[in-house]
């Protein structure tokens, strides 16, 4: 199976998340897992959800530093989730996961210090320029 998550030359060296709460949202469990060792790696705690009803329950039981969620999932997706967290809380940071452009999705992306679009396919370089620019991890990485 092809993941979105492409390899790359990645020193995570340095780098760490602080111990903050990452909330993960992914209806496919291989890429789901790989977020979490990914994130873990990086001095995440992890805690998952596989589609936006899920997560949204996750969210509120959790209340993570972090969101990062697909945008197509079943039950809920993931634009739909990021308008309901954002009910809840306008400062938590969300990254959202996707591999199609949507003017949806674009007129969301209004504060880069709010939500940050990840393209598929990517890398954890590009994941972790995502995150430094919410200002969730620490200098060092190189």
């Amino acid at each position: 199976m092809k993941t979105a998550i492409q390899r790359g030359r990645t020193n995570l060296e340095g780098v760490t998340g602080r111990n903050l709460l990452v909330l993960v949202v992914e209806d496919d469990v291989e890429l789901r897992d790989l977020w979490g060792t990914v994130l873990e790696q990086l001095g995440f705690a992890v805690v998952s959800a596989k589609n936006g009803v899920e997560g949204l329950r996750q969210f509120r039981r959790a209340q993570p530093d972090l969101v990062i969620t697909d945008v197509r999932m079943p039950e809920m997706d993931g634009l739909t989730l990021v308008r309901k967290i954002r009910s809840d809380s306008e400062l938590v940071p969300i990254v959202v996961v996707t591999g199609y452009k949507t003017p949806e999705l674009d007129a969301m992306a209004t504060d880069p210090r709010r939500l940050q679009v990840l393209r598929k396919p990517f890398t954890v370089g590009k994941f972790v320029l995502r995150l430094r620019a919410l200002g969730l991890l620490e200098p060092g990485w190189a």
